[in-house]
């Protein structure tokens, strides 16, 4: 594996496990609490303070310490990506927003996919509790990967960018990192779903109330949809592989090869777009 630095873009090779030293500008990339690189300086803010927190508020590590609302609406969300991921070979993977690590874990267990399996996020406190036999974790940026260009055969990220009014830098990012011919999965609460509209409409801010959908002082969220990603990532060449629409709370899904299912699409809480990089 080869690392990026971050601030000079210098890349070299990288021993896991150990703290890392840029041979161009000298910054140096700690490895602290035993497991985790630490390899950007991260700045604070609501959506970052809301994950750690409940990392560190939550009695166990659970799906409720990385923001699902349920264990169900989870296992659809990790159903869905290991249908979308069963036919591929096992190579070199990113979870981009690993969170805890639980999403890895049982998508890991699923495919039966072995190391290396590498996790990015934000907060610290997620990445505490993160499984080192199972995912390598990285305190970074999801928009300044600390990895070199064409690393992985697999990079996914799973409900992120709704919590990013921007995505315009981490899409390509997570393209950039992705090896020719290799996957990247996003998934997103979906902008055309009735009940998303109305809960927005109703009740856009939430700071009061704790529900099914929602959790109080949850950040602000923003939905979308996959020509927002694919809008994103015209300089690189690559091929819409599909579209997941999932229909979470209920455990189901269906595929689609075009973006375009305008009535399926309504009644679909959240979606996975598939992108082949060329």
């Amino acid at each position: 594996m080869k690392l990026r630095c971050n601030k000079c873009s210098f890349s070299a090779d990288y021993q896991v496990n150990n703290p890392w030293t840029c041979e161009q500008c000298n910054r140096k990339y700690s490895y602290k609490f035993g497991k985790i690189l630490m390899c950007d300086d991260m700045s604070t803010s609501d959506t970052k303070s809301w994950h750690d927190n409940i990392a560190k508020n939550t009695n166990k590590k659970s799906f409720q310490s990385v923001g699902y609302r349920s264990s169900i609406h989870q296992s659809c969300m990790i159903n869905t990506f290991a249908r979308a991921f069963i036919n591929e070979e096992e190579g070199d993977t990113l979870d981009v927003g690993c969170g805890n690590g639980i999403f890895a874990e049982k998508l890991s267990s699923k495919l039966n996919r072995k190391l290396p399996y590498y996790g990015v996020d934000f907060s610290i406190e997620q990445l505490k509790l993160v499984n080192t036999d199972i995912i390598l974790p990285v305190n970074s940026n999801a928009e300044n990967l600390p990895f070199d260009d064409n690393q992985f055969d697999l990079v996914y990220s799973s409900e992120v960018i709704q919590n990013i009014e921007d995505i315009s830098k981490l899409i390509p990012e997570l393209l950039r990192v992705t090896k020719q011919n290799g996957l990247l999965a996003i998934s997103s609460l979906n902008a055309s779903s009735i009940i998303r509209k109305l809960i927005m409409k109703l009740d856009p801010n939430n700071q009061d109330k704790k529900y099914f959908l929602r959790s109080k002082n949850e950040p602000h969220i923003y939905l979308r949809n996959p020509n927002n990603i694919i809008d994103k990532i015209d300089k690189f060449r690559f091929s819409l592989e599909g579209v997941h629409w999932i229909y979470s709370p209920l455990n189901y899904s269906t595929f689609e090869r075009s973006s375009r299912s305008e009535v399926k699409k309504r009644f679909a809480q959240n979606f996975l777009c598939i992108i082949k990089k060329k």
